[in-house]
């Protein structure tokens, strides 16, 4: 007997116990992939009405004082000279006028004449080492804080971007190059174009646009936002230099855009007392590892290039705006958090038949429970007060050894006591105390 019934027990929890496996190894399946945190890419190809302005940095090679009066220093001396004095010792030996076709922008100074760049947005001026005995003055037009929102521009307002005009005082190159209005970079660490402007008379340059967002932590991407520095990653990554390049030397770092109020040279006289073993290439593999989240590039195409014909010292330089699209890289979770979600609620129907519906039903069967259980002990408790307020009771008879007695009904023989009076057991007497 207890071999059949054990039988048909385990028919009956078969299906369920098989059921219940293949839920364990479906959500096991589905959370393996969710919680490794991999990202897929969505590229958002698209053609904006309005134009972010892109950052151009345009460095002129300074070279010693002009003319009988300036002072007599070599361009290899430049680098013993503390930087706040470069400016003053070297003189640039190429003027730049830049000019944005884009009225639309609002001046600084509403009386100012010109669509200069400075009148729009002022210059980040930085000196920069560039090779042994170089030095260059540094202009960053259109600069903007990591926090702050780029200057836009109408896209069908004008075609180029910027328009350079370049006068040589003596024969000189430019090295120049297109990037994110929110960093600084070092001219060997960028997409540096040189002009040798001897032998350019016009260049003509169209720029791309790619935009890129990464995903912060747990997800695979493991960015970082760099808010607390001026110039985002690079900025983590300069500063990381120049504290291990002044741990073992009074200098400025080759590599890090120096500020023009900087008051330490590129280089000491005395080598001895100053070691070139850090020079902060690893930061980028312990402090700042850590990709940017948010990240914007620019690439540039020689679309048109004229060679000087004539002994004039003016070359022009423009940068054309984008002529079709840009592209925007979204890393996104391969497996949202909604999906997930659905994926798990739709295993439980797949294999045991629970789907919301059936929950709900039961939530508000379980609530209507409790809520008729609770109101029929309130009603109950309400009526034995009641009898006991009019001054009568209800017993029952029951036979305690062998003798008939009369027993007062209590909370835990109520229902009892409620059958026996509807048999006419239960005797009402008033005058019974």
């Amino acid at each position: 007997m207890f071999f059949k019934f054990s039988q048909i027990k385990l028919k009956s929890l078969a299906p369920l116990i098989l059921a219940s496996l293949g839920l364990i190894w479906q959500v096991h399946s589905i959370s393996k992939v969710y919680f490794q945190f991999n990202t897929r890419v969505d590229i958002v190809i698209d053609a904006p009405d309005r134009l972010s302005m892109p950052g151009l940095t345009v460095c002129v090679m300074l070279s010693d004082g002009l003319g009988p009066k300036g002072p007599f220093i070599r361009e290899s001396e430049l680098i013993y000279v503390p930087i706040n004095e470069t400016l003053e010792v070297g003189k640039p030996e190429v003027n730049v006028t830049c000019t944005v076709p884009a009225p639309e922008l609002v001046k600084l100074n509403p009386n100012a004449s010109g669509l200069f760049c400075q009148n729009f947005a002022p210059p980040k001026i930085s000196i920069q080492y560039i090779s042994p005995g170089l030095v260059a003055r540094c202009e960053t037009f259109f600069y903007r804080y990591f926090n702050q929102s780029p200057y836009e521009v109408i896209a069908a307002d004008a075609k180029d971007f910027y328009r350079i005009e370049l006068s040589r005082v003596t024969n000189s190159t430019i090295l120049f190059f297109i990037h994110s209005p929110t960093d600084v970079l070092h001219l060997s660490e960028a997409d540096t174009i040189t002009l040798n402007i001897i032998q350019t008379q016009e260049i003509v340059l169209a720029t791309t646009k790619f935009t890129t967002n990464f995903m912060p932590p747990p997800f695979r991407t493991n960015c970082r936002y760099y808010h607390d520095y001026e110039y985002g990653q690079w900025g983590c990554v300069f500063q990381c230099r120049v504290k291990r390049k002044q741990q073992v030397c009074p200098a400025w770092p080759w590599n890090v855009p120096a500020s023009p109020d900087i008051s330490v040279p590129f280089k000491v006289v005395d080598e001895q007392k100053c070691s070139q073993k850090s020079t902060g290439h690893d930061c980028f593999d312990s402090d700042c590892k850590q990709p940017q989240c948010w990240n914007e590039w620019y690439t540039t195409t020689t679309i048109y290039s004229k060679e000087r014909s004539n002994n004039h010292q003016l070359s022009k330089l423009y940068i054309r705006r984008p002529f079709g699209v840009e592209f925007v890289y979204n890393y996104v979770p391969r497996l949202a958090q909604i999906e997930y979600i659905c994926y798990v609620a739709s295993c439980f129907g797949i294999w045991l038949g629970v789907s919301c519906a059936d929950a709900l039903r039961y939530v508000a069967h379980l609530a209507e429970s409790r809520l008729i259980n609770r109101k029929l002990a309130q009603s109950q408790a309400s009526a034995t007060s009641k009898r006991m307020e009019n001054g009568w009771t209800e017993s029952r008879v029951a036979t305690i050894n062998g003798k008939s007695t009369l027993v007062a009904p209590t909370v835990k023989n109520f229902g009892r006591f409620e059958q026996m009076r509807s048999r006419r057991i239960v005797t009402y007497n008033s005058s019974f105390y």
